[in-house]
């Protein structure tokens, strides 16, 4: 039943876009607190499932699984437990302690249902992101276009958004049929631990928005974390190519990208450089 509800931590957090990892104590020599598969979970922010133990073990493999989610790593531990190493205990044993990450799939959250909302959920479901799509506009916020989507959320967009568990997996875009809906969507996230935090708009409304928000108390350093105006300079302002400069935004941010062309070849003098597969 332990080894159970362990696996249905690792689940929900999943399903709830929280990181986490399953420690399972693969090997014991000597005495041991626990026995051989004993399993414990744990998410990113040190809550767990399950023991392999209490005391100071299970506080070393604690960290150690929570230091692995952040990095997206898993781990294998050998831990003496006598009063020689570093843990300091009295068991006399030694234990080996796999750490299982488990990362959920990236999302997309979409404000705003209009030409380019649409655009980027079709793109965005192409390229295996979630999706959750708002819009105040009971009309646009339609489940039969967007039945992929993890949630299709009508009415007010401030709200909505306010009510979504916003995890460091998310990425956020906001392109609303007006000003003033882009400026409460953008005020409702700011502070949120998103991946990324874009939104549409001219130069003129970008400044008038940040201000606003700032009058409001909300600090320059979230405010800076907003790309804006949203994508890559690359689109001819059409909603397709709208999409694919946000999206090739995102995919900067998710992969560390530096966004430079690839080629580095070039025939004649200095520049050419033949490589091997």
């Amino acid at each position: 039943m332990e080894d159970l509800n362990v696996l249905r931590f690792i689940q929900d957090n999943i399903r709830e876009g929280i990181r986490c990892a399953i420690a399972i104590m693969t090997d014991t020599y000597g005495s041991s607190p626990r026995k051989e598969g004993t399993t414990m979970g744990v998410d990113e922010n040190g809550n767990i499932s399950g023991t392999i133990g209490g005391g100071a073990l299970e506080k070393e493999v604690i960290e150690r699984s929570v230091d692995a989610v952040k990095k997206g790593e898993n781990k294998r531990l050998t831990l003496e437990l006598n009063d020689e190493g570093e843990l300091h205990m009295q068991c006399g044993g030694k234990t080996e302690i796999y750490i299982k990450v488990f990362v959920p799939s990236d999302r997309i959250i979409i404000a705003g249902c209009g030409h380019i909302g649409k655009e980027l959920y079709f793109l965005s479901n192409y390229l295996n992101f979630r999706t959750v799509m708002l819009d105040d506009r009971e009309e646009f916020a339609n489940e039969d276009i967007f039945s992929n989507s993890e949630e299709v959320l009508k009415g007010d967009i401030y709200e909505n958004l306010k009510g979504i568990n916003i995890t460091s997996n998310d990425y956020i875009v906001i392109v609303t049929r007006g000003h003033k809906y882009d400026q409460d969507a953008l005020e409702a996230v700011v502070n949120s631990n998103a991946k990324y935090i874009g939104m549409i708009g001219s130069k003129h409304k970008i400044i008038h928005t940040l201000n606003s928000l700032k009058d409001k108390g909300i600090t320059e350093k979230s405010l800076n974390r907003v790309y804006a105006p949203v994508g890559l300079d690359i689109s001819n302002g059409e909603p397709k190519e709208i999409a694919f400069a946000i999206l090739g935004e995102i995919l900067k941010v998710k992969n560390t990208g530096s966004g430079e062309h690839l080629k580095k070849v070039k025939f004649g003098g200095d520049f050419f450089e033949k490589e091997t597969c």
